[in-house]
């Protein structure tokens, strides 16, 4: 028994994506969301022997995916930006926006996960 869900809007994967960005505890700078749009977007313009590349990127799943590797990237760039604790401390005290997840957090994460057919 196989079961076939109907994909997902663009704009139905941001909601997903922000819902598990806040179970999370993460918050994506509207900006990294509207990009995750154009991409949702993109990919749900490309068909696929699946569907569309965004079935082929698994929808929900994909959502879910690109949070983990926002997260990923969010790290890699604080590490770059303040490798020592203290540094850490003394940025975000500077900047605190510096913990949300932002556009080129996204953009890497993207590019990290784009399907391929």
């Amino acid at each position: 028994l196989t079961l076939t869900f109907s994909g997902y809007a663009p704009d139905e994967i941001v909601q997903i994506a922000q819902l598990m960005a806040r179970k999370k505890r993460l918050v994506v700078d509207d900006a990294a969301c509207d990009v995750l749009g154009s991409e949702a977007a993109r990919l749900l313009a490309l068909p696929s022997e699946e569907g569309t590349m965004l079935d082929v990127a698994g929808n929900g799943r994909y959502a879910r995916n690109i949070v983990d590797a926002c997260k990923i990237e969010r790290a890699r760039r604080l590490y770059r930006a303040a490798p020592q604790p203290q540094d850490l401390d003394q940025l975000v005290r500077t900047d605190p926006s510096v913990h949300r997840i932002n556009v080129d957090d996204m953009q890497r994460a993207l590019i990290r996960l784009r399907p391929t057919t």
